[in-house]
């Protein structure tokens, strides 16, 4: 391995660890909306609309889950996930 090649994977490195950063920022900032977002109950398209997504799934597996398990986000029918009435509110904790 040379000085080019030893160069190159510390510059390639570097830069997938800015991105890794600004993926992670760009999550907290959009949890951070949510949260705004939901000091009223929401339903799960109203929240993925709001943050500019079209993909609720992804939506939801992406932002919504990481809230609920950490307790900032809670669900208003806990005991029925998949209902069509499920709304989701930001705890007071947050």
């Amino acid at each position: 391995m040379n000085y080019s090649s030893i160069s190159l994977t510390t510059q390639n490195n570097m830069q997938d660890t800015q991105q890794d950063t600004q993926q992670e920022n760009q999550q907290v900032s959009i949890q951070e909306k949510i949260l705004r977002f939901c000091s009223i109950p929401r339903g799960r398209k109203e929240i993925t609309e709001h943050c500019g997504y079209k993909d609720m799934r992804h939506f939801s597996a992406q932002f919504l889950k990481p809230l609920l398990e950490s307790g900032k986000l809670q669900m208003t029918i806990p005991n029925k996930p998949n209902s069509k009435n499920q709304k989701y509110i930001a705890t007071q904790n947050t």
